[in-house]
């Protein structure tokens, strides 16, 4: 059984098969993101907003969570809530970030429930 063509090029980035492959693995993923497949958006959304085995790009990782986001990849709203909740590498902004979770909670993440309640019942303004 096959891996499909998303796992083939995350395995390429996680260095199955050796670092030459990174790169192409990167190419690739993103290309797939290109044509529809939104799950390679999302984890190219969290190697860049990590900085794993890339360099951290925010604003790239948070442009490949917002693609997956739009087509329904609910773990990617979660993530930019989370984002934007913690305020760690962003301006913090409690209504985005709820305006995210509440997304992800529709597109049934499971984290994003847990995201909704930090947001209601956080004191802090912002």
């Amino acid at each position: 059984m096959g891996v499909g063509v998303e796992g083939e090029n995350r395995l390429s980035v996680e260095g199955v098969g050796g670092d030459k492959y990174l790169a192409d693995g990167l190419v690739a993923l993103d290309a797939t993101c290109r044509l529809g497949y939104f799950n390679s958006c999302h984890y190219l959304g969290y190697l860049y907003t990590h900085g794993e085995v890339v360099e951290l790009d925010l604003d790239r990782g948070m442009d490949y969570y917002g693609r997956a986001c739009d087509n329904k990849v609910g773990e990617s709203c979660t993530n930019l809530g989370v984002l934007y909740y913690a305020g760690d590498q962003i301006s913090r902004d409690k209504l985005k970030a709820y305006t995210f979770f509440d997304k992800g909670c529709e597109l049934k993440s499971v984290w994003a429930v847990i995201g909704c309640n930090w947001c209601k019942f956080d004191p802090v303004d912002g």
